[in-house]
């Protein structure tokens, strides 16, 4: 019987005292999510991303898998790990987040209402209430452990692989539709029974550990069988003089041996010594840099204390353009220069800015010549520390470099020493030791327990072919129903032909040296322009980024629907509106408002972000585009619900220009009911 899995619901999200997001009325972040599409929009650099970043991290917390990879069917230890440091939020702003900076989420998880509290600077848990009731939290790998087994979920590490590549489509996603073994793993975590995940799971994991042993060892004995001196040959020299060729090998190489010591130390102590002369040169250009804004600001208090008023600074750049000297700033002569000038003042403009010329005059504290040549004089100083330290450090990094070669020499005559005095030990007769007869025998037993491993690792894959196929006979009684969901969702955003074939024969390897299986997998048909036939689509290369992008979101919706039939649920997109043309970007929308619409039993969210670009995608999303492009009214009762992030966050520099927030302010109405 197939499981129904039940995803968060998001209901309600509070920020508090974060400055990226102070809110309308400087109190917070407050967001009421409703059923159908909500858009975030905002512009580039004003937090959408990490915003979305926030709402999965108050589901998932700080923790990661314990090893990350863009392939998840290369997974062996699944499992969840805490970082020693969680600072993804508190690093986007300047100040150090106390106490009062949390976020609230409050979401649903079948008919469980949780209510969870994070503080920002970290993201660990602050409080956790449970259809009212408060709740004790063991700790952060016991929550999400929690939330997986009310979601119907095996492990914390599956609720988070699902919740964090499924639920979201997000900056880090990762390819499902076209990466065989990721859309493996997730027809395992969704649809196979826990005795059958976890066969499979443990005959994967066993499959790494024995490759990892295997792999290690034969690089061992690789090295050890190189290393092994040959077997001695018969000399006609005595052995007295061997014995005294060898000891005298031994005093070079002795000799040899304190050389390297000694360059290797005096190499040590040019790098400590370079480094800091390195740290000199910043702080001194740190310096400088201050310095140079220094006497860039009183030379122009210096210009505007001397031309205090408009009329001042007019004819001054007047008596310029009126003499044979041009333009004090390019060196443009002409009378037409002249002629703007006075037209912009005669405007009430800046002739410099064109901004509007303020009432009144500003008052300028004086500063005078020698004020300006003293900081000119602290200018100058600080250039010829700056070339100093430069001087300095190139000195040092010479050195260093005589050091470096001169401590390979030493090592390379010391290795030479020591093979030499080992090579006549190993050829007196009598003084060759026993042991290498039995370090041969050993490496020869080594040579025989590899060929054992490789025949447990032959084994475990056998076992967890066997596993897989046993998944093959679920995957099988899905196909109807994934082929003809994902062939609705996949037409609604291309013009295309679109079909679904399952391959039960497409190539995995569970391991670097391990033999190839064949998972289950489904793939994608398409027409287009030059196949009339629907061609299958294998690989993210043979598709437009556009049709990557939303062919991937579209089989994640179909996966969603068949986990939880009839089930709220609210899914997150990222918009790649980079890769969409105007027309994509309509067919795009409908992809995702459809998914919304998809259960008449059910609330279905989808929260998407969008840029303010003037394009169709916003009011696409919110079902208010006419056939004509143009924004309908009155607007339709299943229209969306729009975010002005530009009225909730931390002004962008952007919005400091006049013209800029005129321009966005007025393509919001656009959209506002």
């Amino acid at each position: 019987m197939k499981r129904t899995i039940h995803l968060p619901v998001l209901d309600h999200f509070v920020v508090r005292n974060y400055p990226l997001y102070p809110g309308k009325d400087g109190q917070g972040l407050k967001l009421d999510l409703q059923d159908g599409v909500s858009v975030l929009a905002g512009i580039n650099g004003i937090g959408k991303t990490t915003l979305l970043n926030l709402l999965l991290r108050m589901l998932i917390g700080p923790a990661e898998p314990r090893k990350a990879e863009r392939e998840l069917g290369r997974v062996s230890k699944r499992d969840l790990t805490l970082p020693r440091t969680f600072d993804y939020f508190s690093s986007r702003v300047p100040d150090k987040l106390g106490e009062d900076a949390t976020a609230t989420l409050t979401f649903r998880i079948g008919k469980r209402v949780i209510i969870v509290t994070r503080f920002m600077r970290d993201m660990t848990l602050k409080s956790v209430t449970v259809d009212r009731a408060r709740q004790k939290v063991a700790g952060e790998l016991e929550f999400i452990a929690q939330l997986a087994k009310w979601a119907g979920i095996t492990s914390a590490y599956d609720f988070h692989i699902t919740v964090r590549y499924l639920q979201f489509f997000a900056e880090d996603r990762l390819p499902i539709l076209w990466s065989p073994g990721t859309q493996f793993e997730f027809f395992k975590i969704l649809f196979f029974e826990r005795d059958l995940q976890d066969e499979l799971n443990e005959a994967f994991a066993e499959i790494q550990r024995v490759d990892t042993n295997y792999r290690n060892r034969r690089h061992q004995l690789e090295k050890r069988e190189s290393e092994l001196p040959p077997v001695p040959e018969t000399s006609d020299i005595s052995i007295d003089t061997l014995r005294k060729l060898a000891d005298e090998a031994k005093k070079a190489f002795e000799l040899a041996d304190e050389d390297s010591e000694r360059a290797t130390n005096q190499y040590q102590l040019a790098r400590q010594s370079f480094f800091d002369a390195d740290e000199a040169l910043s702080r001194a250009e740190i310096s400088l840099t201050q310095a140079e804004a220094n006497f860039i600001a009183a030379d122009a208090h210096f210009i505007a204390h001397c031309l205090p008023s408009l009329d001042d600074k007019l004819s001054f750049l007047m008596q310029g353009l009126g003499s044979s000297q041009g333009c004090f700033v390019c060196g443009t002569r002409g009378k037409k220069q002249h002629s703007d000038i006075s037209k912009k003042l005669r405007q009430g403009q800046c002739f410099v800015c064109h901004s509007p010329l303020p009432a009144g005059h500003r008052a300028l504290s004086p500063i005078s010549s020698s004020d300006v040549r003293d900081v000119e004089s602290l200018l100058e100083q600080a250039h010829a520390e700056v070339n100093r330290a430069r001087e300095r450090r190139e000195l040092i990094e010479l050195e260093l470099q005589r050091l470096g070669l001169e401590m390979q020499r030493a090592s390379s005559k010391r290795r030479a020493a020591l093979q030499q005095y080992e090579d006549l030990q190993r050829s007196i007769p009598g003084d060759v030791p026993d042991k290498f007869a039995d370090v041969r025998s050993r490496l020869e037993q080594e040579r025989k327990d590899l060929l054992e491993l490789i025949a447990e690792r032959d084994r475990h894959v056998e076992a967890y072919r066997g596993a897989i196929n046993k998944g093959q006979i679920t995957m099988a009684s899905l196909m109807d129903s994934l082929r003809q969901i994902f062939t609705n969702y996949a037409e609604a955003f291309l013009m295309e032909g679109v079909s679904v074939d399952m391959a039960r024969n497409t190539p995995f390897k569970p391991a670097t040296g391990a033999k190839q299986v064949n998972i289950p997998t489904f793939t994608v048909k398409m027409t287009s322009s030059t196949f009339r036939q629907p061609t299958a689509r294998r690989s993210s290369d043979s598709v437009s980024e556009s049709q990557k992008e939303f062919l991937d979101l579209a089989f994640r919706m179909a996966l969603l629907d068949l986990i939880s039939p009839g089930e709220s649920m609210t899914v997150v997109v990222e918009t790649p509106e980079a890769s969409l043309d105007s027309w994509f970007m309509r067919r795009a929308a409908e992809l995702m408002r459809r998914f919304t619409q998809a259960s008449a039993t059910a609330s279905r969210r989808l929260i998407a972000t969008s840029n303010l670009n003037g394009t169709t995608m916003i009011p696409a999303l919110l079902g208010i585009l006419g056939d004509d492009n143009q924004v309908v009214t009155p607007r339709p009762k299943d229209a969306g619900h729009l975010v002005n992030l530009l009225e909730e966050t931390a002004q962008a520099t952007v919005l400091r220009e006049n013209n800029a927030t005129r321009l966005l302010e007025e393509e919001i109405k656009r959209y506002v009911a």
